[in-house]
């Protein structure tokens, strides 16, 4: 209750209503009128100061005390006031807006002390207490069935992307049968935060009455959880570290979540903030058990960019994580995993037929195969989604997954059956709008939470001292966001980039001057897949490759494109005895290119060296290193041409990553990175002292690290060391690893960034 006024009466009477501050209670014409808490209490604060405007920030401070509350949450119980005295927004018989200053309440008072003498009629409902919720089972709606809707606030953008979202939503969640479209309600899409900066991984609480999610609004990100009733805000993490993908316990106590805290991990805290601990010294994503008892978490922060993840499940016992169907995710390369509505593990991913889910306990048990038809196969064909992450409706009767396609993300929905696991229709997009729709939560109730995220990535330019390893300035950006762009390659000379640019099916690429700004198309080319572009070593051409498979049919082509920054000459060699062929680097010669290769599909990719012919119409390859389980990637000549860095990429589950030196002539590798991370794109520094490479060692953000090199023993020297520091989704590199790229010359280094912005939307009355 607000803190009292001087000799404050027990109510008040205005028009047909009585307010009854004692018993908490609004009465019109002598019923009931159903409010909230909160909004009675914002009645009560204008009614007992009616003599004078009330600012928004008393209002704030009397009603929500020193609970962190968005000032939408005021206008929202502003407006709930207003219906409940059936003004409407552009009337003013009970309350006055008044611009920039608060409100003030207009109508007529008089005042009463004593009770009266009316039936007993109900009382506003209660708040629950701050943060530990009343774990009493909820009901389908967070307010009384007559109370007023949330109002909802749409800047252009994002109002698009609500009724766009929600005549989707109709199509995609509407009943099937005259019978249960007389039942079902419309869908309803309502925006929960307003932050300026980037709301994002909502969990729902048990009750579906508050969400936790993470948010930069203090600088840090940290977890927060809002209350869906009153709109109260609590900061449920402040520390220096990033927290990221919260998950509530079942009984609604706890919150687990990974922190980069000590080189990053899975913790588990009271939702209070207190008894903090941590369970699991690696990991990311954790996810309750639906009987509270162990947490799912993977190695990796999973999707397709960073390779395949493992999953662990750990107790709160102390004991180690102990691996979660390692004989399923070596089948099934996983994209994302839950828990089954029972109990038992999902892992969603793809196998030779396609798309597959594997249900199965566990740790052991023979797992049920599902998504197999070949209907349904062929309707994501056709549709062209790839798919992620993804978790159950609670009956057990749909899957709602986070699906990519034609570059857009959104959420979309796969009907099962709950007694084969099949799908009994193909997949459904349930959201449509301007940005990417990531992050889904599903709340008991059936109710999505959601992430609408609108992101851009660029090539930025930073001033540069790779002989230290330190950044100059803050950066510049170089082009323009468009996708694509992220795979930039800097000439030797470090005067100009190359760039790719994809445009439907056409492929291009584009040349700028670092000096100028200008552009130029140096190359276009349709059909197949096409390589990043990289320069020689005399600057003087740019090569990539197309991999395409005839019309007729029969096994893919490779060949490599030669081109002319100069004359605009193109030259197209084929690789008739390669699968797969990728540049990576040029030799001094002009002639020798390092690439990653396959001679058979299903092969693991290997390095390998194409050597052109004089005239440049024939190439010889030749393998340089192989290895059984891991690919052979981005391979570099050191600048003397003594030595090659690669990486090898473990295709086995741990989807880690190391960095290894060999000489150029062939012989033994020497570990430049440990494999407990994803380093990936190295790369040396000018004088060939250091090598520089993307890696998420610390805490899962990705970062630029270096590490000294001594060229004469042929040995790293010193530990790895950290050149930025990017510690939020706010602003980033790239997590694009297969499209985006470094580059480095004697005064710029050149990092994808990728910036994004984000708020939480919540579709109701979604399909049973």
């Amino acid at each position: 209750m607000p803190p009292a006024v001087p000799s404050e009466p027990r109510g008040y009477a205005f028009g047909p209503f009585v307010l009854d501050r004692v018993k908490r209670r609004l009465l019109r014409d002598g019923q009931p009128v159903p409010v909230t808490s909160k909004t009675l209490d914002v009645l009560l604060v204008l009614v007992a100061r009616r003599d004078r405007i009330v600012p928004k920030d008393e209002l704030l401070e009397l009603v929500w005390g020193d609970r962190i509350v968005e000032e939408n949450n005021l206008f929202r119980q502003i407006s709930r006031v207003r219906k409940a005295l059936d003004e409407r927004p552009d009337e003013h018989r009970y309350i006055v807006t008044l611009p920039n200053e608060g409100y003030r309440f207009v109508a007529d008072v008089s005042e009463w002390s004593e009770a009266l003498q009316a039936e007993p009629a109900a009382e506003a409902r209660p708040d629950a207490p701050d943060v530990v919720e009343d774990q009493r089972e909820p009901a389908a709606a967070s307010l009384p069935a007559s109370a007023p809707p949330p109002v909802r606030r749409y800047g252009l953008a994002a109002g698009l992307l609500a009724i766009v979202g929600l005549v989707l939503a109709l199509l995609v969640f509407g009943p099937r049968t005259t019978a249960s479209r007389a039942a079902a309600s419309p869908p309803v899409l309502t925006q929960i935060t307003f932050d300026p900066g980037f709301s994002r991984q909502p969990a729902w609480s048990p009750t579906g009455q508050a969400v936790v999610f993470v948010s930069d609004r203090s600088g840090n990100p940290d977890l927060w959880i809002k209350r869906l009733d009153d709109g109260s805000l609590v900061q449920a993490s402040s520390t220096p570290w990033a927290e990221s993908t919260p998950s509530w316990s079942p009984d609604g106590k706890q919150l687990a979540y990974r922190s980069s805290r000590d080189g990053g991990g899975i913790y588990v805290t009271d939702v209070g903030g207190s008894s903090e601990r941590r369970i699991a010294t690696f990991g990311y994503a954790p996810q309750w058990s639906p009987d509270g008892a162990v947490i799912l978490f993977s190695s990796r922060p999973g999707g397709p960019s960073v390779g395949p993840v493992s999953l662990f499940i750990v107790g709160l016992d102390g004991q180690p994580p102990r691996p979660a169907r390692p004989d399923i995710t070596k089948l099934v390369e996983p994209v994302g995993a839950a828990w089954h509505p029972d109990g038992r593990l999902s892992i969603l991913g793809r196998d030779d037929v396609g798309f597959v889910l594997a249900t199965a306990p566990p740790f052991e048990g023979t797992p049920v195969m599902s998504l197999h038809q070949q209907a349904f196969q062929d309707a994501l064909r056709r549709q062209r989604v790839e798919f992620g992450r993804f978790r159950w409706a609670p009956p057990g009767n749909a899957i709602y997954l986070e699906g990519t396609t034609g570059g857009v993300a959104n959420i979309w929905r796969i009907p099962i059956d709950p007694a084969t696991n099949e799908a009994t229709g193909g997949p459904e997009r349930v959201t449509i709008g301007v940005g990417a729709d990531v992050n889904m939560a599903v709340a008991r109730d059936g109710r999505l939470m959601f992430t609408t995220r609108t992101s851009r990535s660029r090539m930025w330019a930073f001033r540069f001292d790779p002989a230290v390893g330190r950044l100059l300035d803050g950066g510049t950006p170089l082009t323009s966001g468009v996708p694509g762009e992220l795979n930039a390659d800097a000439s030797n000379d470090g005067k100009e980039i190359a760039y790719s640019i994809v445009r439907g099916d056409q492929h291009e690429v584009w040349t700028r001057r670092l000096d100028q700004g200008a552009d130029t198309l140096l190359f276009k080319g349709t059909g197949g897949t096409f390589s990043k572009p990289r320069w020689s070593a005399d600057d003087r051409h740019v090569v990539l490759s197309r991999r395409w498979t005839a019309p007729e049919g029969g096994s893919a082509k490779v060949e490599l494109i030669q081109v002319s920054p100069a004359s605009k000459a193109v030259r197209v060699v084929p690789l008739d005895d390669q699968q797969y062929f990728v540049p990576s680097d040029l030799a001094a010669d002009g002639r020798t290119i390092l690439g990653a290769c396959q001679q058979q599909a299903g092969d693991p990719v290997k390095l390998c060296a194409a050597r052109l012919s004089a005239d440049a119409k024939a190439v010889a390859v030749t393998v340089l290193a192989a290895d059984p389980v891991r690919e052979l990637r981005n391979a570099h000549f050191s600048p003397d041409h003594r030595w090659i860095l690669f990486q090898a990429l473990d295709r086995r589950p741990q989807g880690t990553s190391s960095l290894y030196v060999m000489p150029a002539s062939g012989g033994t590798w020497v570990a430049i990175s440990s494999g407990g991370s994803f380093d990936d794109k190295p790369r040396w520094s000018p004088d060939g002292r250091t090598v520089y490479y993307v890696s998420d060692r610390n805490g899962g953000f990705r970062n630029l690290w270096g590490r000294r090199f001594d060229g004469t023993a042929g040995l790293p020297s010193g530990d790895p060391f950290p050149v930025t520091a990017f510690t939020s989704d706010e602003r980033t590199i790239s997590g694009d690893a297969r499209n985006m790229d470094i580059a480095l010359t004697s005064t710029r280094l050149l990092l994808p960034i990728t910036e994004s912005t984000g708020q939480l939307w919540m579709l109701e009355s979604s399909a049973p």
